[in-house]
């Protein structure tokens, strides 16, 4: 129900509270209603694909989950709250919470770390869960991450891991159950081999240095594009694979036919 940035004085005026069309379900789930002018909005219309009115459709964190067109019937009306009240139980539901951080749990224990995470960062954009769970949720996203980027032997950027981990007090620490306590002692031993493994060597420094150097010397401060290459080829021999594309892109930026387009 936001209104689009760059929208006419006009339009905003079009956009107002509904009229009292189940305001008191839409209270106890803390809806908001919202009318729309469809006459004065004519691209929302075509985007909703708007054929009769009344049109109701009901929006959840951006998406529309659920609508009706024209007059509906007690059956529709009947289904369309109870999506209301399904959604409006999934994001307060205690019970609910348990069942999903049950099943997360059998997810990580099965090895389905994918599913695991598209799961847990879908519950981590609900602050109620959030404010019940978040310890739960920072340490699955951590174990997911790290440990599907080690059974597919990819880089994972160590950094916002280690940041995220650090919202875990010791009094939230205290209140986990034993299956928690130990996903934290596997995600810390994986983030320091992880960190030890990604710590730059004696070459990698040298190529820095000398990149570094080269900027320094160029009375425009252009990088030697060899050098640039050079550090670029070793950070992706070394799985660090994100630095080393942003530096041969950086090559292709300064210079696109660069030594025939080896960058490239």
């Amino acid at each position: 129900d936001e209104e689009e940035e760059g929208s006419s004085k006009e339009e905003q005026e079009d956009v107002g509270e509904a009229n009292p069309i189940g305001t008191e379900t839409a209270e106890r789930l803390k809806m908001r209603l919202v009318k729309l002018n469809i006459d004065n909005l004519p691209t929302l219309s075509n985007q909703l694909q708007i054929r009769s009115i009344p049109a109701v459709f009901l929006i959840y964190k951006g998406n529309i989950v659920d609508m009706f067109q024209g007059v509906p019937t007690e059956k529709t009306l009947d289904q369309f709250f109870e999506t209301a009240l399904l959604l409006n139980r999934m994001s307060n539901d205690k019970d609910i919470m348990a069942n999903v951080f049950s099943d997360l749990e059998a997810m990580i224990n099965e090895n389905k770390l994918e599913n695991a995470l598209n799961v847990v960062r879908d519950s981590m954009k609900m602050e109620e869960w959030k404010a019940n769970y978040e310890a739960h949720m920072i340490l699955i996203e951590a174990y997911c991450l790290l440990f599907t980027a080690k059974q597919g032997e990819k880089y994972v950027d160590t950094i916002p891991v280690r940041k995220s981990l650090e919202q875990l007090t010791e009094e939230k620490m205290n209140d986990l159950p034993d299956f928690y306590l130990n996903l934290a002692s596997e995600v810390d031993a994986e983030l320091l081999r992880l960190e030890h493994q990604q710590a730059p060597d004696e070459q990698e420094n040298l190529l820095r240095t000398k990149l570094e150097e080269s900027i320094e010397q160029d009375s425009k401060g252009k990088p030697d594009l060899t050098t640039m290459f050079e550090l670029g080829e070793y950070l992706s021999n070394k799985n660090k694979f994100e630095e080393a594309i942003d530096l041969l892109l950086d090559i292709v930026a300064i210079e696109r036919n660069w030594e025939e387009r080896k960058a490239q």
